[in-house]
């Protein structure tokens, strides 16, 4: 029972701590089944090309650089005991955990000697705990065979937690992904890191550069997700990959870039085992790390759409743009109802003084919903939200420019979504409040041609395979303007086609009528393959199905 004991110090420490100094460290402790699953991962995956636990020896130092009260210390004692090796040598030789809370640190040196003298080890063991920064020690690289951790997650935008200094990366990548390099930088050639991370580090732009670095430095075997969430007071959605570091060939060589990554249990070139939730791995090809996120897209039911071929890009014919906090907070606090809709004129003209302001909440597919019912912008429920362009300019002359460009006819696509959600305006009069993405028509090309184009079930899925994991949930995703912008417009390996623009608008009409009209799934799952076959995809029955299941209720009945 001493050992329940151990375990027990654990969840009394996370239990006892102060919200506020929880949210102070970006610290969110490892529930026991998680902790024992990394540990399990990290343990088979250094077993595939090393003699693991084959005697005292060949056993690897196990380090959790943000460690806590000790969760995933215990799970890893608990593995390395199972595979032959004595307690003591486990606790005085085999683990090493940093924290930069010497409370917690207290606890897990704690529950670590609980959980030896439940295996007799008396008396007390040397532990190797101390309290530092995970991410200013160890001075020299490559000392940890396995490095397990679920490491302080920070939004990129807060000041509560410091950023080291001299990192490689930008003021907007989590702290997390920063604590993930530092890691594999920590193993020696051939060392693992199993690390938990916001699934949004596998496709947040501002993540690219370490992910390249992480990709210099390793390679990535395995990758497990989930859409659980496991901590308290957290909405946020994780997943672990799994790296090998590398063999450091001569740079600039072509070894140097080899890939040769393996499933559990069978080395393969090219292939990384992937595992949701429970579910057994399986192999999928190894996209590089400018397109991780679509091992995530593709584990969660994402089907696999890929353009091959030349391809016409949405930004070769239209400017795809949102704004940013500038934006937002120029905007948001000016908001007030608008006057004219009280008189019954719901949508403003091009001339008017009050500029009206649309919230992803406002845009279905097919439907702008301003002025026709209730919608949460910035905290508050609104009707029709308008902002008076005379004080804008007043306040903030930048941002009223920004607005004057917005005002074309346009194409708005909501944030957030299931799947791309896209609604014309055809006056231009509306400008999106951030995050709502304009795409705004070159060339005199029809707003309808673009709607019609980025509705497309396989758009959809593509901008799911390079944006899976930064949605607020892990149904959603956030769209930007930069993916959306490399979205296929057209394939050209197919003859040119003089009726693609009629075609276009005459299949947006037929998308507004459904979705005014509330259509059944089977009449969706049509329009859906003839939006495909417009862009120029084979038509794909599960594209087409998983993209109807994902339309919001409001336009899409669930009849058949």
């Amino acid at each position: 029972m001493r050992a329940d004991r151990a375990r027990r110090r654990v969840e009394d420490h996370e239990a006892s701590m102060d919200p506020a100094r929880r949210r102070a460290l970006a610290a969110h402790y490892t529930p026991e089944r998680l902790a024992r699953r990394l540990v399990r991962l990290a343990l088979e995956h250094r077993g595939t090309d090393a003699p693991l636990l084959g005697g005292e020896a060949s056993a690897p130092v196990v380090c959790d650089p943000s460690c806590g009260a000790g969760s995933i210390l215990l799970a890893a004692a608990e593995a390395l005991v199972e595979s032959g090796l004595s307690p003591r040598r486990v606790l005085e030789e085999h683990l090493v955990g940093f924290d930069i809370d010497p409370a917690a640190l207290v606890s897990a040196r704690e529950a670590l000697l609980e959980w030896g003298r439940a295996r007799g080890v008396d008396p007390a063991p040397r532990l190797r705990l101390a309290a530092a920064d995970a991410l200013a020690v160890p001075a020299v690289e490559g000392v940890f065979d396995v490095v397990v951790g679920n490491p302080p997650f920070s939004s990129p935008l807060s000041a509560k937690v410091q950023r080291p200094e001299g990192a490689p990366v930008g003021a907007y990548v989590d702290l997390a992904a920063v604590h993930l390099l530092a890691a594999v930088r920590a193993t020696p050639p051939g060392g693992i890191v199993c690390m938990l991370q916001p699934q949004s580090v596998l496709a947040a732009r501002d993540s690219a550069t370490l992910r390249r670095e992480l990709d210099d430095l390793a390679t990535l075997d395995a990758l497990w997700g989930s859409d659980e969430e496991f901590f308290d007071g957290a909405s946020v959605r994780v997943c672990a990959p799994l790296l090998r570091r590398r063999e450091e060939p001569p740079p600039g060589t072509a070894a140097a870039r080899q890939r040769v990554v393996a499933a559990p249990g069978a080395a393969a070139r090219g292939r990384v085992g992937a595992m949701w939730r429970n579910e057994p791995p399986r192999a999928l090809d190894d996209p590089g790390p400018e397109a991780w996120a679509s091992l995530l897209a593709a584990m969660s039911g994402v089907p696999l759409v890929q353009d091959r071929g030349r391809v016409a890009r949405v930004c070769e014919v239209a400017r795809c743009t949102a704004g940013f906090r500038d934006e937002f907070y120029a905007l948001a606090p000016l908001a007030r109802e608008a006057e004219q809709v009280l008189r019954g004129l719901v949508v403003p003209s091009e001339g008017d003084r009050e500029v009206p302001l649309v919230s992803s909440g406002m845009i279905d597919p097919g439907v702008l919903r301003w002025g026709t019912g209730a919608w949460r912008m910035a905290g508050v429920r609104w009707r029709s939200p308008v902002v008076p362009a005379e004080e804008l300019a007043r306040r903030s002359p930048r941002v009223a420019e920004w607005v004057e460009r917005r005002r074309v006819p346009k194409v708005l696509v909501a944030s957030q979504t299931k799947v791309i959600e896209a609604a014309v305006d055809r006056g231009g009069g509306f400008v999106p409040l951030t995050p709502v993405v304009s795409v705004e028509p070159r060339h005199g090309l029809a707003p309808e041609v673009l709607a019609a184009v980025l509705s497309a079930p396989s758009n959809s899925a593509l901008l799911w395979s390079r944006s899976a994991g930064t949605g607020r949930s892990s149904g959603s995703l956030r769209v930007g303007a930069a993916k959306l912008s490399e979205l296929v417009f057209a394939m050209l390996e197919r003859p040119e086609d003089p009726g693609f623009e009629n075609r276009a608008c005459d299949l947006w009409g037929r998308l507004e009528e459904l979705a005014a009209g509330r259509a059944a799934l089977r009449q969706w799952e049509e329009l859906g393959s003839s939006l495909d076959e417009l862009v120029g995809f084979p038509g794909d029955p599960a594209v087409v199905s998983w993209w109807v299941q994902r339309l919001p209720r409001r336009v899409c009945s669930r009849d058949i």
